[in-house]
């Protein structure tokens, strides 16, 4: 036997060896995350609701006299996020998915069959402290005294008249400071699917003493090379094609009855194929509850819509008054009327629904008599975002979990 010092031979993994190992570390890794990540999610607090619709809807168009009937199942499941660890529990998130589904006739049965639409409805986080609120993702931003009219309906579609309460998310970063003297300030900075364009701006809560709030926005959008404006971006004031400045002031007072005013000017940019104008909104509302029976509830609002194009053009101006009346007959029954007269034009909407709210559910009967499509022009089917014509009756049914 040989003596002497022995040799330790080192052996180095060549470079597919070295792919392997790296193949072999990424699915540990991604299936050590599938295993713990159910596991840390079941350890936070956490909260999964969901909203369950279905509708039956009888229309009726006079001017074609056609009659048609549609089905509508929707659901919206949402999973909120409220972590525990110590250094997250300023953070939390917020997740929902929306599912919609048309039938034309009955079970589909129509010429159209069945449409159905999937879509992400809420992805964002939060960090939130004693005075600031920062939210990142896909939501909803929405300010303004106004209930039916909306001059500040910027970035939602909220309505009235539906009684899911839902409405479309804008994809943003928003932050709001609490300051002193119950000041409240926003900023937000918006960028939907199209990244090449982001929208931003802000806005200033000031209170009034005791009883009532005065508050201004301003909002810039650069203009789209298309001529539609991208989904998560809020709505336009202006042709989608021009830039858009958008500045406001809107007040709520809360006296012997409550009242509010919003006043708007936006003015677009100069386009060379598009003719740019302003626009100016004002409305003016207000609302109380008379002590009759189990109270009737009045709301009144008036908008002044004006559009001025920047060449020799005429003036367009539209005046709209909208009411609603509601009334509760007892614990569970409500009757809400909502009326809405154009001026220039003449025409009138009638909306009257019929409500009856258990524990999780919510029926609703409801009969709506407008005019019709063909009765507008393209240009005021643009600026004023209608979406419901003709008459038709409606069953929905709401389950809340």
């Amino acid at each position: 036997m040989n003596g002497g010092i022995s040799k330790c031979s080192l052996i180095y993994p060549n470079k597919a060896d070295w792919k392997n190992v790296m193949k072999w570390g990424l699915f540990s890794l991604y299936s050590a995350g599938l295993l713990i990540f159910p596991s840390i999610i079941y350890s936070q607090q956490w909260d999964l609701r969901g909203q369950f619709t279905t509708s039956v809807n009888l229309l009726n168009y006079s001017i074609t006299r056609d009659t048609k009937i549609d089905q509508r199942v929707g659901y919206i499941p949402t999973l909120s996020i409220y972590p525990e660890y110590e250094y997250l529990s300023r953070i939390d998130f917020e997740v929902a998915y929306n599912y919609q589904a048309e039938f034309d006739g009955l079970l589909g049965t129509g010429e159209n069959g069945i449409n159905s639409n999937r879509a992400v409805h809420r992805l964002w986080g939060r960090y939130s402290s004693d005075n600031i609120e920062l939210r990142y993702g896909l939501q909803k931003i929405a300010f303004g005294p106004s209930l039916i009219l909306r001059p500040m309906r910027w970035f939602d579609s909220l309505d009235e008249k539906d009684p899911t309460g839902q409405t479309a998310g804008v994809t943003a970063a928003r932050l709001k400071y609490f300051g002193g003297y119950g000041i409240t300030y926003w900023g937000w900075l918006i960028h939907p699917e199209n990244r090449e364009i982001s929208a931003r701006g802000g806005r200033i809560e000031i209170p009034i003493l005791d009883f009532g709030e005065i508050a201004t926005s301003y909002h810039h959008r650069p203009a789209y090379s298309k001529n539609k404006i991208p989904p998560r971006s809020g709505i336009p004031l202006v042709h989608p094609a021009s830039s858009e400045d958008r500045y406001s002031i809107d007040i709520r007072a809360d006296v012997v009855v409550g009242l509010w005013s919003e006043f708007l000017i936006s003015k677009s940019s100069q386009d060379k194929f598009v003719i740019p104008f302003d626009r100016s909104i004002y409305m003016i509302g207000g609302d109380y509850t008379f002590p009759i029976g189990n109270g009737i509830y009045f709301l009144a609002e008036h908008m002044i819509d004006k559009v001025k194009p920047k060449l020799i053009l005429d003036d367009v101006e539209t005046k709209i008054s909208a009411i609603m009346v509601n009334y509760p007959i007892g614990v569970i029954d409500n009757v809400t009327y909502i009326g809405e007269y154009d001026w220039d034009g003449e025409r009138m909407f009638n909306y009257i629904k019929y409500s009856r709210i258990y524990d999780n559910f919510d029926f609703n009967l409801i009969f709506a008599f407008n005019p019709e499509r063909n009765e507008f022009s393209k240009e005021e089917l643009e600026l004023s975002g209608l979406t419901q014509f003709g008459n038709n009756i409606q069953l929905m049914i709401i389950y809340n979990h």
